[in-house]
């Protein structure tokens, strides 16, 4: 039996506003844990939460956060989320509390199968 392996997913979120920004949807249906490494070189703080969904709602219709508080990431600053959870679809929301003039967040995706 082969596994499948998931491509390169690495994601630039441009913001200029105090708005929620969401990441692509990455489907994880055949990995066993994902790390999303988060890279903030906005010049302001920004709170990040790892949502994940069930195989049937692919669309985020019924997002479930992971984790209680989510994430914050101090300008020029990296953080990481990760789950083992057994959801079918992963994305991050992104906001900040001031909005920013410059640089972007950027999301790096790291996927290991259970024995990895």
């Amino acid at each position: 039996m082969t596994r499948g392996v998931n491509p390169d997913a690495i994601e630039t979120i441009e913001i200029r506003d105090t708005n929620e920004h969401v990441s692509t949807t990455v489907d994880i249906r055949t990995v066993g844990r994902a790390l999303c490494k988060i890279v903030n070189s906005l010049y302001q703080d920004i709170s990040v939460t790892l949502q994940g969904t069930t195989f049937d709602d692919p669309e985020f219709e019924d997002p479930v956060s992971i984790g209680t508080n989510g994430l914050s990431v101090g300008a020029g600053e990296t953080g990481y989320l990760t789950t083992n959870d057994p959801f079918s679809y992963l994305r991050v929301k992104v906001k900040a509390d001031t909005a920013p003039t410059d640089g972007d967040v950027k999301l790096v995706w790291e996927f290991k199968h259970g024995k990895d």
